[in-house]
């Protein structure tokens, strides 16, 4: 019991000592499209010394909504929202994000809270988009 304790406070005191995330403020994304009640998914960071932003955002509108997938990719600054292709297959979205090039071209698939991409150029393993709440905060790279 006792070293349950000690052990407790020892990660109490590491986290606070590692402190909160750090967030930037993401330059404004300008869409006619009516993202109330959407899923944002991204992996967006902002580089501190340039002020760069690179990574992925994908954002889910509800059902019904036309355009229902949106894409926006991000490697120096943030291109325009991009309608993407989406498909329903059995619980998700399968879904593909296209860009200026193939740098900026993406498959995944998305079930409930859980987004999943590859890049196509890079021939990456999968990552995991997490779910995040608004588009206007990145953590540092």
């Amino acid at each position: 019991m006792r070293t349950l304790v000690a052990l407790a406070l020892s990660a109490g005191l590491f986290a606070s000592s590692v402190g909160p995330v750090r967030a930037a403020n993401l330059p404004p994304t300008r869409t006619p499209y009516d993202l109330r009640g959407a899923k944002i998914f991204q992996n967006l960071c902002v580089d501190r010394q340039t002020d760069d932003v690179d990574g992925l955002r994908v954002i889910v509108r509800p059902a019904g909504a036309i355009p229902r997938v949106l894409g926006q990719y991000a490697e120096g600054g943030l291109l325009a929202l991009r309608v993407a292709r989406s498909k329903q297959v059995g619980g998700g979205l399968r879904v593909e994000v296209s860009g200026d090039g193939p740098e900026a071209e993406f498959t995944g698939q998305i079930t409930g809270d859980v987004a999943t991409f590859r890049s196509r150029a890079r021939a990456s393993s999968p990552f995991r988009l997490p779910l995040v709440h608004g588009l206007r905060r990145a953590p540092y790279c």
